[in-house]
């Protein structure tokens, strides 16, 4: 079952990171680097079936980044959320430099985008460790074996994603901090004082687990029996260059790449002489426009179909207001993925005191279901 898995978990955790590369939209690139960071875990687990009764680094490391990426994109996200409610925006070129002169908002993405890249002292570091050190552990394990050389490309792999997040959120930071763009500088408030309170505590979180590796430790400990794993036959030296190496080449990977290919290629020269991030993807390999809307209008048209069926059934009050859910929920799908973006821009055309309203109580909604589904992970993994 492991080689089975580790093979999809391979693709996509470097379809994710290679679409994240590509992408000119700020919450694309975050979904795309979910999709990578899921391919991450799913080798963890992969490589836990193949090492058997020795899983104990490759148990650690996948409920430790599980733990560490829904922490760190609950920061990413809300962060995303606050540049859209301020510029309407998320094409890189539209909400160039909204993150200058704004030491709040640069703390906590940088914080975020740290841990997501594993750079040492971050909480993302000691997760994507125990993960490299457990397809290190399995190449020694299966050596002579034909597996082996798979398992050695699945190590070079491992590698090369970790360059790749490197890559996309140096461009989202170079983008959000860096560059100048035309509205930087004139949102005035962006974030209501109880959501920059959450976001940095929920920032500090991140290097907090990475430099005390003590709380990773128990938290992994704790965790263990979710994932029916063995103890650790030794302790991990998280900063020795053995293990250090590993991030040192993912950076050194995402820095090449983002200044060779990302600057060199990805970008053009319009006809004023200013620079834009081009959007080279071809269409026919968009799963958005050719799978998933596709699929969703389906699903719109049943959830009709099934409402007018069922409103038509006399003397069936509740059935009717079934029906009426049915016909929300379809007009909400028809409008994925756009509509709570569309509620929020119609409150900020309106008056001082309901725009300010809808942008303190959208982002703080935001904000609580982030933080929500962060304990519900953490209750699953400590209470099973």
């Amino acid at each position: 079952m492991g080689r089975r898995a580790a093979i999809p978990a391979a693709i996509t955790m470097l379809l994710g990171a290679v679409l994240g590369v590509f992408s000119n939209n700020i919450k694309r690139i975050l979904a795309c680097s979910s999709v990578s960071q899921i391919g991450f875990i799913v080798i963890g687990i992969a490589v836990q079936c193949l090492l058997g009764e020795h899983d104990a680094l490759a148990v650690r490391g996948t409920l430790l980044h599980m733990i560490n990426h829904s922490l760190i994109k609950f920061v990413l996200f809300v962060s995303a959320g606050l540049v859209y409610m301020c510029h309407h925006e998320l094409t890189l070129d539209k909400i160039r430099g909204f993150g200058r002169g704004k030491p709040l908002f640069l703390f906590v993405f940088l914080m975020g985008a740290l841990g997501l890249c594993g750079v040492p002292f971050w909480s993302g570091y000691i997760s994507k460790t125990l993960l490299h050190e457990s397809i290190v552990e399995s190449v020694h394990l299966y050596y002579g074996l034909p597996i082996e050389f798979p398992l050695r490309l699945l190590e070079r792999a491992f590698t090369f994603a970790g360059g790749l997040t490197v890559a996309y959120m140096l461009k989202l930071f170079v983008v959000l901090f860096v560059e100048k763009g035309d509205n930087a500088g004139n949102e005035g408030r962006y974030v209501s004082r109880p959501a920059a309170v959450v976001l940095v505590i929920a920032a500090l979180l991140i290097p907090l687990s990475g430099c005390f590796t003590g709380i990773t430790n128990t938290l992994a400990d704790w965790g263990r029996s979710f994932f029916h794993g063995h103890s650790p036959d030794h302790a991990v030296h998280y900063f020795t260059w053995a293990n250090l190496q590993g991030a040192v080449f993912s950076i050194a990977i995402g820095v090449a790449v983002y200044f060779i290919f990302v600057r060199g290629v990805l970008m053009r020269r319009g006809v004023d002489g200013r620079k834009s991030y081009a959007d080279v993807w071809p269409v026919w390999l968009d799963l958005e426009y050719i799978v998933y809307r596709p699929l969703l209008r389906c699903l719109e048209s049943a959830f009709v179909v099934v409402a007018r069926v069922v409103s038509s059934v006399p003397e069936a009050p509740l059935l009717r207001g079934l029906a009426n859910v049915f016909v929300v929920f379809a007009r909400f799908v028809s409008s994925f993925p756009e509509a709570p973006i569309k509620w929020v821009s119609a409150r900020r055309r309106s008056s001082f005191g309901e725009e300010k309203a809808a942008v303190e109580t959208f982002s703080l909604s935001l904000l609580f279901v982030g933080a929500g589904i962060f304990i519900v992970v953490i209750y699953v993994f400590f209470r099973f």
